[in-house]
């Protein structure tokens, strides 16, 4: 029997079968692989000679182990590697993913933002932003023609803003929060500043 330990994982082969992984928050496949790799020169050499480049989509659901054997592809095999995706996306966290996995990736891998979404309509984008990268946005969104979308302001900021004649109050102004308690507070202050007209959703 041969017994493989990692930092907080187990596996036995007996008679060329795998029998027990312990560690739930470990990607099975990816260790075992990641030591055969390691371990196997012939490995190794069929790997490199039959891959010239890898693609990887949904990057953002990667875990550590994942994130180094891609990386030792590249670094130890001459693997060139194209990789996608968006930590707004991730929904492998409770299986193991790292949040932090673009971090993980050398500087010296070329890196390119993609910041136009043309899929999705533009208050689904900025609600988005609002929740991941607040910072990023701009103050007052004119994208539609029906109505604003306001984002980013604080309550004093944005009964300021209505004030000004930067926004048509004869149109729809959508205000954006991230918790329902912010969004009665907008509503009671606003009343009180003499707008009326609002609907709570």
């Amino acid at each position: 029997m041969l017994e493989i330990r990692g930092q907080e994982s187990l596996l036995f082969l007996y008679d060329g079968i795998l029998l027990v992984f312990r560690g739930a928050h470990k990607n099975f496949k990816f260790e075992l692989a990641f030591f055969i790799l390691e371990n196997s020169q012939a490995c190794r050499e069929y790997l490199a000679s039959k891959y010239k480049m890898i693609f990887i989509d949904e990057y953002q659901d990667s875990d550590l182990k994942m994130n180094d054997l891609f990386m030792f592809l590249n670094s130890s095999l001459g693997i060139d590697i194209f990789i996608v995706g968006d930590t707004k996306q991730a929904i492998y966290l409770w299986r193991g993913a790292s949040e932090d996995i673009f971090n993980k990736i050398p500087q010296k891998m070329e890196q390119k933002y993609l910041w136009h979404n043309f899929r999705s309509h533009p208050e689904i984008v900025n609600y988005a932003m609002v929740i991941h990268d607040p910072e990023s946005l701009p103050v007052v969104s004119k994208d539609l023609d029906e109505h604003v979308v306001i984002v980013n302001l604080g309550i004093h900021s944005l009964g300021e803003l209505l004030k000004t004649k930067l926004i048509d109050l004869d149109k729809g102004i959508t205000i954006i929060v991230k918790k329902n308690n912010e969004a009665l507070v907008y509503k009671d202050k606003l009343r009180n500043e003499g707008f009326a007209r609002i609907i709570h959703r």
